[in-house]
């Protein structure tokens, strides 16, 4: 391992230059080109060396801490409560046949509701809402929960279930088939 960079990282003054590189380094690479050191080297210390490898992870988990933080604030604030104001400016230039110009400039705010979109990514995330439906298939003698609880709701207020229609056979689609008519 070569020391002598290593050293450097390793004083008071180094971690603290090594945590503030890792803390807005977002990739290895990133982090290993501002120490002016390659790649092998970097990840030897990080294998090697624990106080330099702790003080990377500590940076990483300390941004992502804060990046979590922010997002999540901006996202509820934004998005989920629709507190969203957009501002669009724009600017026009007419030029007159006389060579004058004129320019306005138009300034429209707009409050953005609430994104579904966000709210439904939310729930599934950090909520553990399901949107899929489970289709149970029964051979006829046994009924699904889903179709029982509903007959048993029904029965309950007073409908009668009826049994359903019997239905064609998957063979008899009303379809010619190779060895009926002509082909």
């Amino acid at each position: 391992m070569a020391k002598s960079k290593l050293t450097k990282w390793l004083t008071k003054k180094g971690k603290q230059q090594l945590y503030e590189l890792a803390h807005t380094a977002m990739t290895d690479k990133e982090l290993y080109t501002a120490l002016n050191i390659n790649c092998d080297t970097f990840y030897e210390y990080m294998r090697n060396c624990s106080e330099f490898s702790e003080t990377v992870k500590r940076a990483r988990a300390d941004r992502d801490d804060t990046l979590r933080a922010q997002v999540l604030e901006s996202f509820v604030k934004n998005k989920l409560l629709g507190s969203h104001k957009k501002t669009e400016k724009r600017t026009s230039t007419t030029t007159y046949a006389s060579g004058e110009q004129s320019t306005v400039e138009e300034t429209r705010e707009w409050d953005e509701g609430p994104d579904t979109t966000a709210q439904i990514f939310f729930l599934k995330t950090q909520c553990g809402w399901n949107d899929r439906q489970f289709v149970t298939i029964t051979n006829g003698d046994e009924i699904d929960p889903f179709s029982a609880s509903i007959m048993n709701e029904l029965s309950s207020r007073g409908f009668d279930a009826e049994p359903l229609p019997e239905t064609k056979d998957d063979d008899d689609d009303g379809f010619i088939g190779e060895t009926e008519g002509d082909i």
